[in-house]
């Protein structure tokens, strides 16, 4: 676990969006839209993953629709319930709401129950999804090879960031390593900054509350003073940078992906030596990795 330093020595500042451009970002996001769905309310409970913990009803549910959808043809009431070890009366009002939300069809006379459309449906969502995935993955060996930069997608799923999707560049930095623990770096890389600017203050809080600002290097945000300042200056510029803050010798950049609602999805960067050259690749990945993110943003 990355520890804190004993002491606040004078480092060597980070290289901050306002460093590598002058131009701002014009942005135009809907606050009404959060990427990650409304806030809990102030005092709510807060969520605990217990993988042990199940809901019957939504068991027996289940149960009966992996029957219907293994059986050959359609199935009377009764022979539902005495499938799945259920009383009739339960097992009918379990049908009426998969009836209801269309998992399930009930033919009227005679009457029996056969698979409906709405399993067919998501599964053409899940392949739109993958699509996407395709479509991302394809954008990113093109911006790994034009950049000759290691580049990756982002997402962050409830407060735990992610890396979605990985294009390495001949000769360029590995991701071995480098997603180690990043579920808790949105404040210590540019993938997680790009997305962490522009959610709601509440949004913000909760993902600070959740991991704290754990240190990995020397260079790390640790301060939530030091990150609003940072994820500031990622609004006003429209893109994030790292410098050293994760991984030492690693800078990357990166922007945000939008819904066409405007609306934070993900991220998309690259990944760079911390060197000499640091300062001019960045600046070329800025309009490099800019086009990229509109591409994928076009996708959704």
């Amino acid at each position: 676990m990355p520890s804190r330093p004993s002491s606040h020595a004078a480092r060597e500042p980070r290289i901050e969006p306002s460093d590598v451009t002058s131009e701002m970002a014009q942005v135009v996001v809907q606050d009404s839209v959060p990427a990650h769905g409304p806030a809990s309310p102030p005092g709510a409970p807060r969520e605990k993953e217990d993988a042990s913990v199940t809901i019957q009803s939504v068991d027996r549910a289940l149960s009966i629709l992996e029957y219907i959808a293994s059986a050959r043809e359609p199935r009377r009431l009764q022979d539902v319930a005495a499938a799945v070890g259920l009383k009739t009366p339960t097992c009918y009002h379990l049908l009426n709401s998969l009836v209801k939300r269309d998992f399930v069809r009930r033919n009227a006379h005679p009457k029996f129950y056969y698979l409906g459309p709405k399993l067919a449906e998501l599964a053409h969502r899940e392949s739109a999804a993958f699509d996407i995935r395709r479509g991302v993955r394809s954008v990113l060996k093109d911006l790994a090879r034009d950049s000759q930069a290691s580049a990756a997608m982002a997402s962050l799923t409830r407060t735990h960031l992610e890396l979605s999707v990985e294009v390495e560049a001949p000769g360029g930095l590995s991701f071995d390593g480098y997603r180690d623990d990043i579920r808790r770096a949105c404040h210590a890389t540019a993938l997680g900054k790009a997305i962490l600017a522009w959610l709601p203050e509440a949004e913000i809080a909760r993902v600070v509350a959740e991991h704290g600002l754990p240190v990995f290097t020397e260079r790390t945000i640790d301060s939530l003073g030091e990150l609003i300042e940072s994820l500031r200056l990622v609004r006003r510029h429209g893109f994030a940078v790292e410098d050293g803050e994760y991984r030492p010798g690693v800078s990357a950049l990166a922007l945000a992906i939008r819904d066409p609602w405007g609306a934070v999805v993900g991220s998309i960067g690259c990944l760079i030596p911390r060197d000499s050259d640091e300062m001019a690749r960045l600046r070329d990945l800025h309009r490099q990795v800019d086009a990229a993110a509109r591409s994928v943003s076009a996708m959704f």
